[in-house]
């Protein structure tokens, strides 16, 4: 689902006010996360940001464009339990059972 990972990206970006912030959240280069937003935004028809030394300024299409995909790809993120996977995946997990089945 690439076209999915562009908006990943965008929101990233949204989110963040900087390529620079969101490539290190995302683990990707600074280039790579340049690119999928020049891909979307070619998708779109129009600028997403206006790119400065301090940031990236959303532009009303990007405002209009992450409200209407933000909660949407975050209920998505919930669903497949990507904001709780790290604590689901903590604690001890202890097993018994009779020696002769254990060895």
């Amino acid at each position: 689902m690439k076209d999915l990972d562009l908006v990943a990206t965008f929101l990233e970006i949204y989110r963040r006010g900087s390529l620079t912030g969101a490539a290190k959240a995302l683990g990707l280069s600074q280039p790579a996360v340049s690119g999928q937003l020049m891909r979307l935004e070619e998708q779109v028809g129009g600028t997403l940001f206006t790119r400065s030394r301090s940031g990236a300024r959303p532009t009303p299409h990007a405002h209009e464009l992450a409200r209407r995909v933000g909660p949407h790809l975050d209920g998505l993120r919930h669903a497949l339990g990507k904001d709780d996977a790290e604590t689901a995946l903590r604690g001890t997990v202890r097993l018994g059972a009779a020696a002769e089945f254990a060895t």
